[in-house]
């Protein structure tokens, strides 16, 4: 079966900028503890910048899925993060970069600037796509792969930071080197969508009554089995007669 779950409003778009144009100063911002805001807005970002000013900016985000209806016994054999791109800034001489889904279990919710540190020590590939499948207003759809599919919180809520390769390489950008997309207080259809195929699975038996007078009855019923059993035995044996 296929459900498709929506973002909460918990996202933020973290941004951090450097004190200069030396590549120290922008190791010092991409290091950093906390971010310089975080900034509530329809549209997230990720990648990175080198402004006119000669200041490095790095752009780190994430994304959150109450999935708790799932139960935990779902079984869950494809999972996609799709996205409605708003702006795409990915200048010349630079390439495309690739948008990379890492483990966001440690995110506040709602995010804060703190959140920046956090995402700093999140490298693991969770799903990730080139940006040059990025079209704007055209849905862009990150398949996530067995570890991203292990982070899906089937009794909570699911987070996912979302950061860009030559941040996680810690390779300073040569110019403009970062996209946009809509959040989770953009209108329904604009939202972060992660869109989940799985099993339902089969629930667990449920335990044994606990508690004195439950344990008194499972005891009377299990020696009425063994008496019927007895019993049962008892009916075939045959008698034997005399030689």
């Amino acid at each position: 079966m296929e459900r498709v779950f929506y973002a909460t409003t918990d996202d933020r778009w973290l941004y951090r900028e450097s004190d200069g144009n030396t590549y120290d100063a922008y190791l010092l911002a991409h290091e950093a503890l906390k971010a310089g805001a975080a900034v509530r807005e329809v549209v997230n970002t990720v990648g990175q910048q080198l402004y006119a000013n000669r200041k490095y900016v790095i752009y780190r985000t994430g994304v959150m899925f109450d999935t708790s209806s799932l139960g935990p016994n779902a079984l869950i054999t494809e999972a996609i993060l799709s996205v409605v791109p708003e702006g795409k800034m990915v200048t010349y001489p630079e390439t495309n970069f690739t948008i990379v889904l890492v483990p966001g279990d440690d995110l506040h919710t709602p995010m804060t600037v703190d959140d920046y540190g956090l995402l700093y020590s999140a490298v693991v590939d969770l799903g990730s796509r080139d940006t040059g499948y990025y079209r704007l207003y055209e849905p862009f759809e990150i398949f996530l792969n067995f570890n991203g599919i292990d982070a899906i919180n089937k009794t909570g809520l699911t987070k996912f930071g979302i950061r860009s390769n030559r941040d996680i390489s810690a390779l300073a950008p040569l110019a403009g080197n970062h996209v946009e997309f809509y959040g989770g207080r953009a209108p329904q259809d604009l939202r972060p969508r992660l869109i989940l195929r799985y099993e339902p699975g089969e629930e667990p038996p449920p335990p044994p009554p606990s508690g004195p007078i439950s344990g008194w009855w499972w005891g009377l019923f299990g020696l009425a089995g063994l008496l019927l059993l007895a019993n049962k035995q008892k009916k075939k044996r045959k008698p034997q007669g005399r030689k």
